[in-house]
């Protein structure tokens, strides 16, 4: 039987989750602010879509440690969110077409 080489885990600094913590709060809070600020609806959401998806890169990069992984990896998990971005803009038009005509009984 061969024996399997084993390469080198490389080290990688422990990230400070408490910071990412207190950023992910200081967004939530954010958020949270803007629901009270008088704005057209479609901006709002469009402001809380946008703190959602950097709240989700906080996420996916500090707690499920994709900052010390390759580019490959995050290439995988960054590509579908990419797709869904654009497939969600795509959509939109349609959506505020339906959301803005009259309603006719």
């Amino acid at each position: 039987m061969s024996e399997v080489e084993h390469t080198e885990h490389e080290e990688h600094p422990e990230p400070n989750y408490l910071a990412v913590f207190f950023t992910l709060a200081v967004l939530t809070a954010i958020e949270i602010g803007l629901t009270f600020i008088n704005m057209p609806r479609g901006l709002l959401v469009m402001m809380l879509v946008v703190l959602a998806f950097v709240k989700v890169g906080l996420v996916a990069l500090y707690f499920m440690h994709l900052v010390s992984e390759k580019v490959l990896l995050k290439a995988i998990v960054a590509i579908p969110l990419i797709v869904a971005s654009i497939l969600l803009i795509g959509i939109t038009p349609d959506a505020l077409h339906k959301l803005l005509r009259p309603h006719i009984p």
